[in-house]
C-alpha cells in the first residue's frame, strides 16, 4: 500500500500569508460607472444591476462524459467577466448580459474574445447587449435597447426632451 503524506496545512497557510495585496480603488472604470448611472435611471426596482460578473457564474458548460473536455470549456470562461448582468429583483433570474465596448475592443485579441463571448451567449440563449462606450448616452436609445428583454421598462423618465437640442432632460428639484 502506498502511504500518502499528510497535507501540511500550517505551512500552506503561512505561505499564503506572504503574498501581498492592495485594494483596487474602483470596481468599475469611469465609462462603466457612467453607463451604470444610465442603467439605474432607465430601470425600475424590478431589475437589479450586477457589475463585473464572472461569465462562469452566469454560464456553465454542458455536462459531458469527458471530464477533461468539460474542464477545458469551463477554463475558457472562468477568467472572463460581463460588464453588467441584469436580473429580476424577485428571484435574481438572469435577464441579459451587457458589454460596454470601448476602444480596447478594436484590438485583435479583444475582438477574438468578444466573438467567443457572443458565440457562447448565443449557444446558451443568453441575450448579450453590446453598447458602444460614449461620453454621453441618449436615455431613450438605452431604453429601446433594453425593451426586448425587460417587459415593463418605463419610458416616462426618458420622454422629456430639450426644446433646443432634442436631448433627453433630467428633471431636478432644488430647495
Amino acid at each position: 500500500a502506498v502511504q500518502s503524506k499528510p497535507l501540511d496545512i500550517e505551512s500552506t497557510a503561512e505561505q499564503k500569508t506572504t503574498y501581498r495585496y492592495k485594494k483596487i480603488e474602483r470596481i468599475v472604470s469611469p465609462a462603466e460607472r457612467s453607463f451604470l448611472g444610465v442603467l439605474n435611471f432607465v430601470l425600475d426596482d424590478e431589475v437589479i444591476i450586477l457589475t463585473k460578473v464572472r461569465v462562469a457564474d452566469v454560464l456553465t458548460p454542458l455536462p459531458t462524459k469527458d471530464r477533461g473536455l468539460w474542464q477545458r470549456a469551463f477554463n475558457c470562461i472562468s477568467s472572463k467577466h460581463f460588464d453588467f448582468v441584469l436580473c429580476r429583483s424577485d428571484d435574481l433570474s438572469i435577464i441579459c448580459a451587457i458589454e460596454l465596448n470601448d476602444k480596447s475592443h478594436n484590438e485583435p485579441e479583444r475582438q477574438e474574445r468578444d466573438e467567443f463571448i457572443r458565440k457562447v451567449c448565443s449557444d446558451a440563449a443568453l441575450p448579450l447587449i453590446e453598447v458602444p462606450a460614449k461620453n454621453g448616452y441618449v436615455l431613450q436609445e438605452v431604453t429601446d435597447l433594453l425593451k426586448p428583454y425587460i417587459e415593463n421598462i418605463s419610458t416616462t423618465k426618458a420622454d422629456i426632451l430639450c426644446e433646443k437640442c432634442g436631448s433627453p432632460m433630467v428633471l431636478r428639484t432644488t430647495k
